[in-house]
């Protein structure tokens, strides 16, 4: 689960899940990724919102062939796509210049990229259209949970200070389990959340 985001009475968070569906021909494995909405109620007990959209499944392949950035992500052994993040490159959602960036970032590391655009195309534009860090939605940002084969945490810094300063040193927002020193923004302490401008 990834951490949520807060507003008043409000949570709001993007889960990936592996799914097993029994079918008449057989069963299927499939990686989602699903938008769950929290309010609190009048007693203070926080309640599930049934989601305004189904679990995401992987889109189908594109007519058009991946641009050369998005094969250079997809045929990089060192960058690890979730399945909702898979298919968002294949189905062209996600721009060049974050692939490029990523390609960049896993000559350092080896990187599993858990989200890219699924799932936060259904969150309300009001509430990230002024938000210059998050930019899911447009295909200007990912989210990476493991860094050379580490889950992305407090405990394990060193990998997760290398991305970031790389990104960082690129131009790019970044944010993730430690405070880098002219960093004022929360942190995030699961992931390193990266948003190219």
């Amino acid at each position: 689960m990834q951490v949520a985001d807060t507003w008043p009475q409000e949570r709001s968070t993007i889960v990936t899940a592996r799914q097993t569906l029994e079918e008449p021909f057989g069963v299927t494995v499939r990686d989602i990724a699903v938008r769950v909405d929290l309010v609190e109620d009048d007693a203070g007990t926080w309640v599930v919102v049934p989601s305004p959209t189904p679990a995401l499944t992987p889109a189908p392949p594109g007519t058009a062939a991946p641009t050369p950035a998005a094969r250079q992500v997809l045929d990089n052994h060192r960058i690890v796509l979730s399945g909702p993040a898979r298919s968002d490159v294949v189905a062209g959602r996600v721009g060049d210049q974050l692939l490029q960036l990523l390609t960049a970032l896993a000559c350092h590391q080896e990187i599993e990229v858990s989200l890219l655009t699924s799932g936060y195309a259904s969150y309300p534009s009001e509430r990230l259209k002024d938000d210059p860090a998050t930019q899911h939605a447009s295909g200007r940002a990912a989210d990476i949970r493991r860094i050379a084969g580490e889950p992305v945490t407090s405990e394990h810094v060193e990998g997760a200070y290398e991305v970031m300063r790389a990104a960082r040193e690129r131009g790019v927002f970044a944010t993730g389990p430690i405070l880098m020193d002219d960093q004022s923004s929360p942190l995030v302490p699961d992931h390193v959340h990266l948003a190219v401008r």
